[in-house]
């Protein structure tokens, strides 16, 4: 490929995020192409359609979009969405001057690529989405002046507020260990029995 971009999508299929292949253009610009691409172009057939999009010839596929000021030097494209559990997360299009130069074989091997990389996105979404919970929750609990613990189900500590980590002298390394192991027997019946 010469050129290409990706875009992530909401549920709407709107872009949020692009690497796009006009890159040298103004954001706002940038966004006006990719909501084009993905209401008329060969992109948002393929994640309409939720498969690869191929244009052997770009000239003669009606789902490329030409953008009037565009030179003409995409010959051959391809569309492959990013497919995860609810839809599609994203897509990825490349372009080449050459008419036929992208093929049904490397279609399908880009489809797989797009499979591993939708996985990669929704996991990395998930995990900003968990960091930020952990970040909230741990905000409000450090706020509040009564000790708190908490416990993931195997009885290990997940967290402990300034007052608890007073009250029980407990260091950050006693994160992630038995609860048992990390209050004294005194403190542990106290808290369990008062």
């Amino acid at each position: 490929a010469e050129t290409g971009s990706i875009l992530l999508l909401d549920p709407q299929h709107r872009a949020v995020r692009r690497i796009h292949a006009r890159a040298y253009l103004p954001p706002e610009v940038q966004q006006i192409v990719a909501t084009t691409i993905m209401q008329v172009g060969l992109a948002g057939w393929a994640v309409e359609h939720q498969q690869v999009g191929l244009a052997i010839d770009t000239r003669t596929d009606e789902r490329w979009y030409v953008f009037p000021d565009d030179p003409p030097t995409t010959r051959s494209a391809v569309a492959v969405p990013l497919l995860g559990h609810d839809g599609p997360v994203g897509v990825l299009t490349l372009q080449h001057g050459t008419p036929g130069y992208f093929t049904r074989r490397m279609a399908d091997f880009l489809e797989a690529i797009g499979r591993q990389a939708a996985v990669a996105i929704e996991n990395a979404a998930l995990y900003t989405r968990m960091a930020n919970e952990r970040s909230t929750l741990q905000a409000v609990v450090s706020g509040v002046q009564d000790a708190i613990l908490v416990t993931d189900p195997f009885h290990c500590l997940m967290l402990a507020n300034p007052s608890a980590q007073q009250m029980f002298a407990l260091s950050p390394a006693r994160q992630g260990k038995d609860l048992a192991q990390s209050l004294p027997a005194a403190a542990l019946n106290k808290l369990i029995y008062n």
